[in-house]
């Protein structure tokens, strides 16, 4: 079964947002996307003022690269 892979989500403790680079390094071994902790999140679009977080910025030039 393949698992189609969002560009944002959102952590169900804190609600806080994770990049897909984020997740990726999550789900390769480090066992942590979030800042809390928690284990489980859903797809989300980022609010208007998510989108000046560095984290999405560095997203955004991964993504410009190529890489992400």
């Amino acid at each position: 079964m393949s698992q189609k892979l969002f560009d944002f989500y959102r952590c169900g403790k804190c609600a806080g947002l994770v990049t897909k680079p984020e997740m990726m390094d999550c789900l390769a071994g480090s066992g942590r996307a979030c800042r809390c902790g928690a284990l489980k999140f859903s797809p989300t679009n980022p609010q208007w003022w998510e989108f000046f977080l560095p984290r999405v910025w560095k997203f955004a030039f991964l993504r410009l690269r190529g890489v992400a």
